[in-house]
């Protein structure tokens, strides 16, 4: 019998675990991911202002299969961060 069928037959299966999703859906590692929309109404600006900084090179972002941008928590962090300084500056 060889080694696979031995590990199907005992249980054995040696496959990569997938990530874990809530009961809601969402996946931990895709709570780390935000939408234009999202990220644009948490600064106040349109989800198109938010694709437009993406396409400038102001915002970093991945596509998804889809053609979808995200943009890492991080990445929106660091631009909340950056609006807050931008908003104090401005008298």
């Amino acid at each position: 019998m060889a080694d696979d069928e031995w590990d199907s037959l005992s249980g054995n299966n040696k496959k990569p675990r997938p990530a874990r999703v809530s009961p809601g859906g969402i996946s931990d590692e895709d709570r780390d991911w935000f939408t234009p929309e999202q990220v644009g109404k948490s600064i106040g600006v349109a989800a198109q202002t938010i694709r437009r900084w993406i396409k400038d090179g102001l915002l970093i972002a991945k596509r998804t299969p889809t053609g979808l941008f995200k943009i890492h928590k991080d990445e929106m962090n660091a631009m909340l961060a950056a609006s807050a300084l931008s908003n104090k500056q401005v008298s």
